[in-house]
């Protein structure tokens, strides 16, 4: 087996802390899951203190994620969600947000077949 000569070593190792660093930052940084779980597709929009987030359409048993800018102004974080064919909407907030919250990740849970059904986890 070939030894690995110094500059090679120097690189790998410079490589995998970069690699950590990365994995580090992006579960670092908070998001916003919509999941949808019924029958039908669904169109969502999230707004957030300091930003919208527009989910666009969803289709049935498909989940879409956008990460957010943890810069935030402190405030609530809320909903828009319809049916794209019925037009049944559901509306709400899930929480607080508060400027610099990291590790979080905000799921909007999409159920219902003839009403909309919104649930909302931290």
């Amino acid at each position: 087996m070939k030894r690995l000569k110094l500059w090679q070593k120097v690189l790998l190792v410079s490589l995998l802390i970069l690699i950590g660093i990365f994995i580090l930052l992006v579960s670092a940084t908070p998001k916003v899951s919509v999941i949808n779980l019924s029958k039908h597709q669904v169109n969502a929009v999230v707004t957030l203190p300091s930003s919208r987030l527009d989910f666009g359409v969803i289709d049935s048993e498909q989940s879409n994620s956008i990460y957010y800018d943890v810069n935030q102004a402190d405030g609530v974080l809320a909903y828009k969600v319809l049916f794209v064919d019925s037009k049944s909407q559901g509306v709400g907030n899930c929480g607080y947000i508060t400027h610099s919250m990291y590790f979080e990740h905000w799921q909007i849970i999409v159920s219902g077949s003839d009403k909309l059904k919104v649930i909302c986890t931290q």
